[in-house]
């Protein structure tokens, strides 16, 4: 569930009117349930961090992988035949 309250209250510290906020708030609330999104499980700024330093760990791996492998078989074909 989402916090309308909360919402409401940082669009008026941005300067929204109330009324405008409130109705933003209670559109988001209703958007969300019409989606069927549980707020309960979306992803925060820090998940959202720490997926990122674990794709880029996975990326670099591959990539150095990927050179190895590569280089291995370029010495392979190159290397002279007996």
């Amino acid at each position: 569930m989402f916090d309308t309250l909360a919402i409401a209250r940082q669009l008026k510290g941005v300067g929204i009117e109330p009324e405008q906020a409130e109705a933003v708030a209670d559109a988001v609330r209703q958007a969300a349930e019409h989606q069927g999104v549980d707020a309960t499980v979306l992803a925060t700024r820090a998940d959202l961090a720490t997926l990122e330093a674990r794709l880029i760990k996975w990326v670099v791996g591959i990539v150095l992988a990927v050179a190895g492998l590569q280089t291995a078989a370029l010495f392979a074909f190159l290397r002279p035949m007996n």
